[in-house]
């Protein structure tokens, strides 16, 4: 649950550069009024190399980079849910016995 309130506030600092058409070092914006949460996204976007920080503090999207980060959270997810299913499938099966 808290990896899907985090991914949300990742998609809205994505949004808010894509709105401002931030998306390489020459249109990059500033991000004033970040919430606390949207600023730790922040800095985790920074950290993956998603989104890159311009002096003083402007902002751009690399698009590409966030797609990939998106496949790598489906694919997390699918992971996690199919460890879930094995789970309970094995569950079941034992409580059968």
């Amino acid at each position: 649950m808290l990896a899907a309130h985090a991914l949300a506030e990742e998609r809205r600092v994505v949004k808010r550069l894509r709105n401002a058409g931030a998306t390489n070092p020459h249109t990059a914006t500033p991000l004033p009024d970040l919430g606390r949460i949207q600023t730790k996204r922040l800095r985790h976007l920074i950290h993956r190399d998603i989104v890159h920080k311009i002096e003083p503090d402007r902002y751009y999207l690399d698009e590409s980079a966030w797609e990939d980060h998106l496949s790598r959270v489906r694919r997390i997810g699918l992971a996690m849910a199919f460890v879930v299913l094995v789970i309970m499938v094995l569950v079941l099966a034992a409580s059968r016995h």
